[in-house]
């Protein structure tokens, strides 16, 4: 059985000449070894077994293909837009704990210079 995959056009043609010679979306199902509710789900989602239509249920798969690309384009450009100009919180962490050390660093040299004047 396939699973997780989408019908490409030549199956949908296959469904709908089965669905013309009046075969049942459980026959369907097993000659094309697909899961029972996906059928019925193809089906339904496009016309019903009335006005069931291979080219149509294409057409409507692909733009809704197209609209979920475009969906994650502009997730990513958005994500992009919110990230400008800040940093990853690794980043911002390392660059903390580097800036501690460099602290220590000058109040020992402080220190150091104080002893040495007095």
């Amino acid at each position: 059985m396939k699973k997780n995959q989408r019908f490409d056009f030549e199956e949908r043609k296959i469904i709908e000449f089965y669905i013309a010679t009046g075969i049942s979306s459980k026959s369907i199902s097993n000659k094309l070894g697909r899961l029972y509710c996906s059928i019925l789900l193809e089906i339904g989602r496009n016309g019903g077994r009335v006005n069931y239509s291979a080219k149509k249920a294409q057409e409507r798969a692909e733009n809704l293909k197209l609209k979920c690309c475009e969906a994650g384009r502009e997730n990513l450009k958005r994500a992009a837009k919110e990230r400008k100009g800040k940093l990853p919180r690794t980043t911002i962490n390392s660059r903390l704990s580097n800036l501690e050390f460099q602290v220590e660093i000058i109040l020992e040299t402080i220190k150091e210079l104080k002893e040495k004047l007095c």
